[in-house]
């Protein structure tokens, strides 16, 4: 019998930011600066952005992704990946001025082991994309790269050991 560990993991801690003139994620918390190596859809990152940017509406791109690096202390040991943001997972705030000027999108990123492979550094930015019928795009934008999260190094033998003992 498969043992089945599925659950929700909610993020409690204040929003990334991320503004639409600069394009540069600010991390509003210290909470947010440090993951440990090897974790695994233990920690969820969320993001705010203004609803509209430039004109465009963020809340209709086809397409919302963290492409992110993560590299180990040594500097040779890289992983690279995307995130693809469910489309459940964007949700729209109403601001307070009620026409829609000061409305939000908040989304989140569930952090995987590909993401915390190597103690190290952890890089990502942000990609919104709306694609034709035909699958081009025809909208990007992309924020800049926040390359401020620590991977601190931790242990996992789980594929090393070949014969368990009990302790």
């Amino acid at each position: 019998m498969a043992n089945i560990h599925d659950h929700i993991i909610r993020d409690g801690d204040q929003h990334f930011m991320i503004d639409p003139a600069t394009r540069v994620i600010t991390n509003t918390t210290a909470n947010k600066t440090s993951l440990m190596q090897y974790d695994h859809n233990s920690e969820r990152f969320s993001f705010e952005i203004p609803k509209i940017v430039e004109g465009h509406d963020m809340s209709i791109s086809d397409s919302v992704q963290i492409h992110y690096l993560n590299t180990g202390d040594n500097r040779t040991d890289k992983k690279y990946g995307i995130y693809e943001v469910a489309s459940d997972d964007i949700t729209t705030i109403t601001g307070t001025k009620g026409d829609g000027s000061d409305d939000k999108l908040v989304f989140s990123w569930l952090i995987s082991d590909q993401a915390t492979q190597y103690s190290g550094t952890l890089s990502f930015a942000i990609l919104f994309a709306c694609k034709n019928q035909n699958g081009d795009i025809t909208y990007r934008w992309s924020t800049a790269i926040h390359n401020a999260i620590v991977i601190n190094p931790s242990m996992d033998n789980g594929e090393v050991i070949i014969e368990d003992y009990v302790d």
